[in-house]
């Protein structure tokens, strides 16, 4: 089978490693058209690169509005480029509300099979012309993938027609995987957090639960508009003990594994907004890879994510730093608690989302749609 993927931030080349898999899986011809220059969430410009297993044609094109999800476009034909690969079927790994899904489907020939991708999960009444865009899509397309039950329901609520196929985010096991030490318990109890520093990802939560919770330190790993805020906060907090707060920096996708061989619990108490809730959070299965455990809020997807890692992990209220600390206080008090829970989430993230099982998922899904 000729299969076409329109992935705009997978010109990053660690973003390629499901292709890779799905290649090697199906031995399917697999082109790639990626945004080229994309502006990521740390304001920083990714250049097309090449994952080294991946064999496929990588088409890079520029485009207008960089790092803009919804509103940016091609500065090409798009659908003329996808068409040029003869594709058995095309692949739009991107919302069904952006412009540059729009973009890619309209000139395709209707007799090539198109499915979508999606992750929202809020009801949101866009303005025009942006919801005609998005209901032309919805007729368009002959099937979506999303990534929850939720985000399903979502789109069912505002009218998608066709099969809705759910295929959850995947995690390389492999590259991430338990350090050395695993899963061997550490005193001071060392947590993590890794993301965005935006006031919604309640960070100021976290620093209020370690203020409270005896033997334990945390290292704030990320960048972001609300880091001065977050700093005067644990400056306030931590007098006698400034050294129980690291700050890191937004760290490059390679250090990821081994900032988790440092901590013993990630923690993401992200808090939600009327036009925002966490819709996976993929650093959960990044942590759970490296067997570290995770302790989130209730915010959107997190509690059912939290609720398919086993015993390793757990989710509180938003913006309850007592409930975070009780967890934390119990991890750092019972060695034997923390050494059970970090193999209950390592084994649940291999069984569930190791990028081998979500591919063939994604091949099982893929061909049944295919003309091929």
């Amino acid at each position: 089978m000729r299969l076409t993927v329109l992935h705009p931030f997978a010109a990053a080349a660690e973003r390629q490693d499901l292709y890779a898999s799905l290649e090697r899986l199906t031995g399917w011809d697999i082109s790639l058209v990626v945004a080229n220059g994309w502006r990521n969430d740390y304001d920083r410009i990714q250049y097309a690169a090449r994952h080294e297993e991946f064999n496929g044609s990588i088409k890079a094109l520029p485009v207008l509005g960089s790092g803009n999800i919804p509103l940016h476009v091609y500065r090409a034909r798009l659908s003329h480029e996808i068409a040029k690969s003869r594709p058995d079927l095309v692949y739009i790994y991107h919302e069904p509300y952006a412009v540059a899904t729009y973009q890619a489907m309209v000139g395709l020939p209707r007799d090539v099979p198109v499915g979508v991708y999606s992750s929202q999960n809020i009801a949101k009444r866009y303005p025009l012309p942006f919801r005609r865009m998005e209901a032309w899509v919805y007729r368009r397309a002959d099937f979506a993938i999303a990534v929850s039950q939720s985000v399903a329901s979502v789109l069912a609520a505002k009218g998608f027609s066709a099969p809705i196929r759910i295929i959850p985010f995947h995690v390389d096991v492999d590259l991430i995987a338990p350090g050395p030490s695993w899963p061997g318990a550490t005193s001071p109890l060392r947590i993590g957090y890794l993301g965005r520093l935006v006031q919604e990802k309640g960070v100021q939560y976290l620093l209020d639960a370690v203020a409270r919770t005896p033997n334990t330190t945390v290292c704030v790993a990320g960048s972001g508009p609300y880091e001065p805020e977050l700093r005067r906060r644990a400056d306030a907090q931590f007098t006698s003990d400034p050294g129980r707060v690291q700050w890191l920096g937004m760290l490059p996708a390679a250090e990821v594994p081994n900032f988790l061989h440092t901590v013993d619990v990630l923690v993401v108490p992200s808090l939600t907004t009327p036009s925002w809730k966490e819709q996976f959070g993929r650093v959960v299965l990044e942590a759970a890879a490296a067997g570290v455990p995770i302790i989130t809020s209730d915010s959107g997807e997190l509690p059912t994510v939290a609720l398919s890692l086993g015993g390793g992990a757990w989710s509180v209220p938003e913006g309850s730093s007592a409930a975070i600390s009780s967890l934390l206080s119990k991890l750092a008090e019972d060695n034997a608690f923390l050494e059970t829970s970090k193999r209950a989430v390592r084994e649940a993230a291999v069984d569930r989302y190791a990028t081998h099982a979500v591919t063939c998922r994604l091949a099982e899904v893929l061909g049944e749609f295919s003309t091929s």
